[in-house]
């Protein structure tokens, strides 16, 4: 779409140069044809680029809410570890994440309430969160830095129509709302009434678990390493493991057995039994023809997990 509105743009452009040449010469007539057919193209643009504009606001919202882009990042997970070119898209939307400041600001955020633990006083938490997440932040940056998220999630062609039920709604919209506006007398009633259906969620959803060490370097984050660094392709000393795999018997014994150690070492990493990763490798099943490919998966995993 953007090239489409872009090359519109440009061809306008071209013909009211040529307008204004032909004005200058004395050509008013042929003048008067190029303006009106510039202008067409200009209208075409401006057309392509308000109906994409309201799209995008139909399904993100005006400011184009993180939360929402981020599920459907989630969302499209499914198949992640067998599909390569969704691994290389996911690589790139990972890779713009962590390098830009006002995205990782806002996944830090997001993160902290979707999946807070061990929360004794969630009102004072959602406002520290809050005060430290959204120092430098402003809507003007924010809508920026989601746009360019949001063009790679539709050259990645994910599928943007996801279901997100009213609880999670109301997060995400209390959370951007907290992070696009300061508190004042004006607005006190709509700020409070933000931080208080965060804190409802918080109440609702906290997870309370005995090991107070865990932080967001938690399952997302490690199925986001795997997922770029594993883009990449099999590495050279995956590549020793065909040597193994031809010259064992047991060949569904040895595909068992590096499944089992690429479970564990995501178990010991993430405590997380029930993660979508694990889920995948429980039902991946023996096959002969793809054996090579899929202990080079394990492996992979076993190793980024031990680092």
């Amino acid at each position: 779409m953007e090239d489409n509105y872009q090359e519109s743009y440009h061809k306008g452009a071209t013909l009211m140069k040529s307008a204004l040449e032909k004005y200058g010469k004395g050509d008013f007539e042929g003048g008067e044809i190029d303006r009106k057919e510039a202008n067409k193209y200009f209208d075409s643009a401006n057309q392509e680029v308000s109906a994409e504009a309201e799209k995008m606001s139909s399904l993100y919202g005006e400011g184009r809410n993180f939360g929402i882009i981020y599920k459907v990042i989630e969302e499209n997970t499914n198949g992640l570890l067998e599909d390569k070119k969704k691994r290389d898209a996911y690589a790139k939307i990972i890779k713009l994440i962590r390098e830009d400041k006002v995205l990782k600001k806002q996944f830090k955020l997001y993160e902290a309430f979707r999946n807070a633990e061990n929360v004794e006083y969630p009102e004072i938490f959602v406002q520290d969160v809050v005060n430290v997440a959204c120092t430098g932040l402003n809507k003007k940056k924010i809508t920026e830095s989601n746009d360019k998220l949001l063009k790679l999630i539709s050259e990645a062609n994910l599928n943007e129509l996801v279901n997100i039920d009213d609880d999670e709604m109301d997060l995400y919209e209390s959370i951007e709302y907290l992070i696009t506006h300061k508190p004042t007398f004006e607005n006190m009633k709509d700020y409070s009434n933000a931080k208080g259906v965060v804190s409802e969620y918080i109440k609702r959803n906290c997870v309370k678990t005995d090991d107070n060490t865990l932080t967001e370097e938690d399952y997302r984050k490690k199925l986001k390493e795997i997922t770029e660094k594993y883009s990449n392709g099999i590495t050279e000393s995956e590549m020793e493991l065909v040597k193994l795999v031809e010259t064992t018997e047991d060949k569904e014994g040895l595909f068992e057995a590096r499944r089992s150690e690429a479970i564990k070492s995501i178990r010991e990493s993430i405590g997380d039994d029930s993660s979508d990763v694990i889920v995948q490798l429980n039902e991946m099943e023996y096959n002969p023809n793809t054996l090579l490919s899929d202990i080079a998966k394990f492996a992979e995993i076993s190793q980024i997990m031990s680092e």
